[in-house]
């Protein structure tokens, strides 16, 4: 209704392994996955979220979101926004620099 559907690109994908993601710089990036794979993807989402651009990143407990805003800000990535609703926690992080830590 808004017009936005000629911007957006849907893909489902192994991490990024879909051959439509591997020279995306993305300015939004959403993923609602387990602390595990959000802690691995960590140095994917440095080289495909542009400099500047937003992850949202759910399905955490507030535990399991304090380790990865550790885990995200060491690959150059910064807090925005946290929002805890019914226990879960969805992390709004921003990458600020090209910085990356390799693993």
């Amino acid at each position: 209704k808004n017009g936005a559907a000629a911007f957006v690109r849907i893909v489902t994908a192994d991490g990024f392994g879909h051959a439509r993601l591997r020279r995306v710089k993305a300015d939004l990036l959403f993923a609602n996955l387990l602390e595990g794979a959000l802690y691995a993807l960590a140095p994917q989402l440095a080289r495909h979220v542009a400099p500047g651009g937003i992850a949202v990143l759910s399905g955490l407990t507030e535990t399991q979101a304090r380790a990865i805003e550790a885990r995200t800000r060491a690959h150059g990535f910064v807090l925005k926004k946290r929002i805890i609703l019914e226990g879960w926690t969805t992390l709004v992080i921003a990458r600020v620099n090209a910085r990356r830590v390799e693993d």
